[in-house]
C-alpha cells in the first residue's frame, strides 16, 4: 500500500473513531493553498481542525510526537483560511487537535495546540 492511500486507511479510522463521540466531520483533507487539514469537526459549539498521525508501533514514538512547529503553523494557516471562507463558523470555539493511532490504540487530543 503506498503511503497516500496508508494516509487515507487511518483518516478513514479517524474519522469513524469521532463519529462514534458525537463529532460531525465536515470537511476532510481540506487544502487552503498549499495547507492541508487532516479533518474539520464539529461538536456543538466547537470547531476542531485536526491533524490524523499514524505509528504501527509506540516502539517508533507515538503519532503526538510527530506533530513540529512546521505542521501546526501549516494547519492553523489553513484553520483561518477556512473561518474566512466560512463564516458561519465564525462563532464557534475553535480548538486544534490530534487523533493518534499507535498500532490499535486510537487517542484523541483536543487542545493539542492553540493559535
Amino acid at each position: 500500500m503506498n503511503k497516500r492511500a496508508e494516509g487515507k486507511k487511518y483518516e478513514k479510522i479517524a474519522r469513524t473513531y469521532l463519529q462514534q463521540r458525537g463529532w460531525t466531520v465536515i470537511e476532510e483533507n481540506y487544502i487552503f493553498g498549499h495547507k492541508e487539514v487532516d479533518l474539520i469537526a464539529v461538536k456543538a459549539e466547537e470547531l476542531c481542525f485536526i491533524e490524523v498521525k499514524f505509528r504501527y508501533s509506540p516502539a517508533y514514538g507515538r503519532g503526538f510526537e510527530f506533530v513540529d512547529s512546521r505542521k501546526k503553523n501549516n494547519v492553523m494557516t489553513a484553520a483561518k483560511g477556512f473561518l474566512a471562507k466560512r463564516k458561519g463558523y465564525r462563532n464557534f470555539n475553535v480548538t486544534f487537535g490530534i487523533v493518534s493511532i499507535t498500532g490499535e490504540e486510537i487517542d484523541f487530543r483536543r487542545g493539542y495546540f492553540q493559535w
